[in-house]
């Protein structure tokens, strides 16, 4: 197996919505805003490939756009991450999805922090992101199945000795 297993292909951000929102009303105190950033993260494979695979991450807050909150965004990235040939088949998946994250939502992050520093409520942090390790148990509904076993060698009976 080779020291790093997982190799980055690319990465985009096909999707950037980030604007202030002109109704927010800061904390007199200047206290920071308690907000829930909502992200999803989906794993595919490249189709006819057996270790190439892309996540999508999926980061929002305030998709109902309520007043609470200093920003609205909606942020997807993709990464295209090949997993080496090494890492058994059924494990490249989740290694996938684990790397995926590990490459986009601090990728993510930053840009929010980039892009908010220069807006009127001031620079804003999505904070750390984690994996639910539930998730990574999860096979979805629309993976493929897994690959039969391969069959058991077959040996020949020992003739009875007479």
């Amino acid at each position: 197996m080779n020291d790093i297993p997982v190799f980055l292909e690319n990465t985009a951000f096909p999707e950037v919505f980030i604007v202030a929102n002109k109704d927010f009303s800061p904390t007199a105190n200047g206290a920071p805003v308690d907000v829930k950033v909502d992200s999803r993260i989906a794993t595919q494979p490249v189709p006819q490939t057996d270790n190439r695979f892309v996540v999508e991450l999926r980061v929002k807050l305030n998709d109902s756009m309520t007043t609470d909150t200093p920003y609205f965004f909606n942020i997807v990235c993709l990464v295209v991450l090949s997993i080496d040939e090494s890492v058994p088949a059924e494990k490249r998946r989740t290694l996938a999805m684990q790397a995926g994250h590990t490459i986009a939502y601090p990728a993510i992050r930053e840009m929010v922090a980039n892009i908010t520093a220069r807006q009127p409520w001031g620079q804003f942090s999505i904070g750390f992101g984690f994996l639910n390790p539930d998730v990574l148990e999860e096979v979805p509904a629309d993976a493929p199945p897994p690959a039969p076993a391969p069959p058991k060698p077959t040996r020949k009976r020992r003739k009875k000795a007479e």
